[in-house]
């Protein structure tokens, strides 16, 4: 029998780390290649919107949080903020289990039924984590904005990651 502490022996042990450690590195190397390699796929989103205001910013921004249930994304949520008058400046970030996207737009406001007002318009989509990392893209945006600050409304589109 060998003694495990020859200096064979442990010169044999530490080519056998080093080797494993390497092919470890190899495939590390091989798999991060070919996700940057992997083709961008289109995300369809047709989502509902379920939001409240939840403050506002030091330049008198609105803030809003809320619901964003998806058919093809699951439950979701969003914050989003709007600065304006009937004329909104819009800056949002969606967030799903797959991975979040965010991006800006700008929606108009009109009266609606009551002291609810409607709100139509155009999201862009510049960026995003996770599965939508690097995503891009357009959504539509209508829906009702009441007196107390609730909304509700539809966001449309899609994007690429």
């Amino acid at each position: 029998m060998r003694d495990a502490t020859a200096p064979g022996a442990v010169v044999v042990r530490v080519l056998v780390a080093l080797l494993t450690m390497a092919a470890l590195l190899a495939v590390r190397a091989a798999d991060a290649r070919a996700r940057a390699a992997t083709p961008s796929h289109r995300v369809n989103l047709n989502s509902t919107m379920f939001a409240a205001q939840v403050g506002s910013t030091t330049r008198g921004a609105s803030v809003y949080a809320g619901a964003l249930p998806d058919p093809r994304l699951g439950h979701g949520a969003i914050i989003f903020s709007t600065a304006g008058t009937t004329h909104l400046r819009v800056i949002f970030q969606e967030f799903f289990s797959l991975g979040s996207i965010r991006g800006s737009g700008r929606v108009t406001l009109a009266p609606g039924p009551g002291a609810s007002e409607r709100f139509t318009g155009s999201l862009t989509i510049t960026g995003g984590t996770g599965n939508y990392r690097n995503a891009h893209g357009t959504l539509s945006t209508s829906g009702t904005l009441t007196s107390t600050g609730s909304v509700k409304g539809t966001l449309t589109g899609s994007f690429t990651s």
